[in-house]
């Protein structure tokens, strides 16, 4: 599987970074008009509810004003507010008792401390033998969420495992193990896929044609 270019990172120059820790508000402007749409569209694919979205998305960026001053003008912002993002996303799951929990650190890692919930369909990928965005939903809807998570990440934010492993709060050997496990899941399943429907196309045709040939001698 090899890894492809998903969603280009905005970038942010040092100047205005080094502002925005300073607390200036047209360096977090500029920060907001850059990053809004990439990381509302990193929650509502987490939550798939567009309001709440919306409203975590308005919390990450309160929180980033917030914690401007910890900014690293030298250091990787994009994985800083990713994770400030996806911090926020987990302290609302917290509270949402009445929502389906979800672990996002697969049981036989041993690490279980933060939660998800998977929207019904995960973005398009440029995967090896992929023809569809509808085959790369339909593949990852069936693995599990900790590989649905990690692929995501990979594939489509293009993070790195260092940060994903920050990100997540998980080790970084976790997070390769995971990977790893996670791409193998996703050939078999493809594969299995891709016979299903050949099979299904195989038993169409072939009604097909009983009816054709009964309808003739009709």
């Amino acid at each position: 599987m090899a890894r492809k270019i998903g969603i280009m990172a905005p970038f942010v120059d040092r100047e205005t970074l080094v502002d925005l820790k300073k607390g200036d508000t047209t360096a977090f402007e500029k920060v907001l008009y850059l990053y809004e749409g990439p990381i509302l569209n990193y929650i509502y694919r987490l939550i798939k509810h567009r309001e709440n979205a919306r409203d975590l998305t308005q919390d990450t960026f309160v929180r980033l004003y917030e914690k401007a001053s910890n900014i690293d003008p030298d250091g990787n912002f994009r994985g800083w507010i990713y994770k400030v993002a996806t911090n926020i996303v987990w302290d609302w799951l917290r509270k949402e008792t009445k929502r389906k929990e979800v672990p996002l650190i697969s049981e036989e890692s041993g690490e279980e401390n933060s939660y998800l919930i998977f929207p019904e369909s995960l973005p398009s990928y440029e995967m090896s033998h992929l023809e569809t965005a509808e085959d790369t939903a339909r593949t990852l809807q069936k693995l599990k969420p900790t590989y649905q998570t990690i692929l995501t990440l990979f594939y489509y934010h293009e993070f790195k495992q260092t940060e994903i492993a920050e990100m997540l709060n998980t080790p970084l050997g976790t997070i390769k193990t995971n990977l790893r496990k996670a791409k193998i899941a996703f050939r078999e399943t493809l594969f299995a896929e891709e016979k299903n429907l050949a099979k299904a196309k195989v038993e169409s045709n072939k009604q097909k044609l009983e009816h054709g040939l009964s309808f003739s001698k009709n």
